[in-house]
């Protein structure tokens, strides 16, 4: 019915649902094997919707959007698939794509203040960050100097998850995936998590 609404007439040979790297875990995301290639199915978030229909269509750095499904409160997309490696065994060539990618939309979308208020706010993020402070033990300084400048730092389009199961390198391109966490936000957000969890 999703793909239909989608204009998909053609059935998949086969639905495979995605695990997670981190426990294994099925996501609600399938990839959908169809006579005429890949594609996959994600079942999200209406944030990560306005997302994309504001800052990435017709961008390289995140996989391409054909579509979404709405019913209720549920939102499908239907996207490319990417046949690639992420960067939780990382090389400096799939580094420098993701960091082409990360500049990419970052160029595009610096000091962007029209859409601040498109998918994760800054006025949502920074109380979520402060929340960490009493469980940083000795680090808890360096965040608080961190959290000084998070608030003073130009502002640009950051995905807020940026970890390294969430980058595809295809060898030629690197995309940026899951951005129900995307917004305008301090430029240094999505680099600072990629290096944290890198």
């Amino acid at each position: 019915k999703i793909l239909s609404c989608l204009g998909i007439e053609e059935q998949p040979t086969a639905v495979t649902p995605f695990h997670g790297e981190e426990d294994g875990a099925a996501y609600t995301v399938w990839r959908l094997n169809f006579e005429s290639g890949t594609k996959v199915l994600k079942k999200t978030a209406a944030a990560e919707r306005a997302v994309y229909e504001t800052f990435l269509s017709g961008s390289s750095a995140a996989p391409r959007c054909y579509g979404f499904y709405e019913t209720g409160e549920e939102v499908y997309m239907l996207m490319e698939f990417i046949q690639g490696q992420t960067l939780s065994r990382c090389t400096r060539e799939n580094l420098k794509l993701a960091l082409d990618a990360l500049i990419e939309l970052q160029n595009a979308w610096w000091q962007d203040t029209a859409h601040a208020a498109v998918g994760l706010s800054f006025e949502e993020s920074y109380p979520r960050r402060r929340k960490w402070l009493p469980h940083l033990a000795d680090l808890a300084p360096a965040f608080e100097m961190y959290l000084q400048s998070f608030r003073s730092v130009p502002r640009t389009l950051c995905n807020d998850d940026m970890l390294p199961f969430n980058v595809l390198v295809d060898g030629n391109r690197a995309v940026i995936l899951d951005w129900e966490y995307g917004g305008i936000l301090p430029y240094p957000c999505a680099l600072a998590r990629l290096i944290a969890y890198g």
